[in-house]
């Protein structure tokens, strides 16, 4: 169940952990799962993952022995990984397309309060975020 947490096919982004550097992870665990099972996963899982050499032990597991219903375990993983950049570029080009033909820009502007300033503010943002991204992939550790 932990490595399939790992797995693209679980994942909301597709974007293989092995690819970036983690900065932090954590495991949400419910039901059925001891910490003996998740800390000897997270062992074996170690040697495929790059953590940053300022948070090499970036992990937290949060145990509830109260399962969900209809369900005996589950486990819930949320990473802060650098490998998430190319889907942040391709966020980024994609806005572009449609900020460039003003595609929907007329349904947000005719909100109080939402100026054409705030669409480059934000994409100024995502490009130092993608900025600050590829920097934790040039640390070595």
């Amino acid at each position: 169940m932990l490595t399939e947490a790992f797995s693209v096919s679980h994942q909301l982004f597709q974007s293989p952990l092995s690819q970036g550097m983690l900065l932090a992870c954590a495991l949400l665990c419910r039901g059925q799962v001891s910490m003996s099972d998740v800390q000897h996963n997270i062992d074996r899982l170690k040697a495929n993952l790059k953590f940053v050499p300022w948070n090499e032990e970036g992990w937290k597991i949060g145990l509830c022995n109260v399962p969900h219903i209809g369900c005996r375990s589950s486990v819930l993983m949320l990473a802060n990984t650098s490998s998430i950049t190319h889907s942040l570029c391709l966020l980024q080009e994609n806005f572009m397309k449609m900020y460039r033909k003003k595609a929907h820009l007329h349904h947000f502007l005719e909100v109080e309060c939402m100026e054409k300033d705030i669409f480059r503010a934000s994409l100024n943002d995502l490009i130092l975020l993608i900025q600050e991204y590829k920097n934790v992939e040039k640390v070595q550790g």
